[in-house]
């Protein structure tokens, strides 16, 4: 019984990363043998994936909350994130009552919601896409809130972007890519 336990001891900090991440880097520095920081983007990393993904998100909600009570309370605002991710985290951690982020990524083109006329958008960029000058010419007014600052979250240097008053018609264009997306999955 004492092996199994002693086993888990020293496996739990890199099996489940519980501490915080200058605590993991120094485990990773320490024993490399035992953690390949291996990313999706097959460079090795300080961090595990799984757990820089997650540093961040908290930061992300909150300026989202923000950007969104910058907003016209009366008027219709959208979240529009790049990935699932991003969206699952502000859905997750947001302090604003029924605010839901949406994405084109993966089934959560299935959710969005054109019901209601679209006046202004808030846009989650990683900063490799950055926000378009076709997409802030959509409307009168386009504030950058703040970027994730976070040196060690997988999402580092994500825009929010706020875009109030809409121009043009911002549900016929939504609509246009969201068919576009699910074309793209039928295949």
């Amino acid at each position: 019984m004492i092996i199994p336990i002693a086993l888990f001891i020293l496996a739990a900090p890199i099996s489940f990363p519980i501490g915080d991440p200058e605590y993991l880097k120094g485990v990773q520095s320490r024993h490399p043998e035992l953690m390949e920081n291996r990313w999706e983007d097959g460079e090795i990393h300080d961090l595990p994936q799984d757990y820089a993904d997650m540093l961040g998100w908290k930061e992300l909600a909150e300026k989202v909350d923000l950007a969104y009570y910058k907003a016209p309370p009366d008027e219709y605002t959208i979240i529009i994130c790049d990935n699932y991710g991003q969206a699952g985290a502000i859905n997750f951690y947001t302090k604003t009552k029924g605010l839901r982020a949406v994405t084109m990524n993966a089934d959560y083109v299935n959710w969005i919601d054109l019901s209601r006329e679209i006046k202004n958008v808030i846009l989650v960029r990683e900063v490799e896409d950055g926000v378009s000058e076709r997409e802030i010419s959509f409307f009168e007014k386009s504030e950058e809130i703040g970027t994730i600052t976070d040196p060690n979250a997988r999402e580092y240097g994500t825009i929010i972007q706020l875009l109030l008053g809409a121009k043009t018609d911002i549900n016929g264009i939504l609509a246009a890519e969201i068919e576009e997306k699910r074309a793209e999955l039928r295949d």
